[in-house]
């Protein structure tokens, strides 16, 4: 039994324009997770840290009594 050329095109066309897609969403989804790291890094960078009082003169935990 052969099986022509033409038979099976189509569905190799298709496999590839499948396979084409796939990547297309992998690269879509590559740049929103880079893009939203981007952000929290850069939005890291720029908040500081939480402590910086911590260790600055004239800086009380206890309350003051008056």
């Amino acid at each position: 039994m052969k099986i022509s050329i033409a038979a099976v095109l189509p569905f190799f066309v298709l496999l590839a324009i499948f396979i084409y897609l796939i990547e297309i969403l992998v690269a879509f989804i590559q740049a929103f997770i880079f893009a939203n790291l981007t952000a929290v890094f850069i939005g890291q960078a720029f908040e500081g840290s939480h402590d910086d009082n911590e260790h600055g003169e004239g800086h009380r935990d206890d309350p003051v009594m008056v």
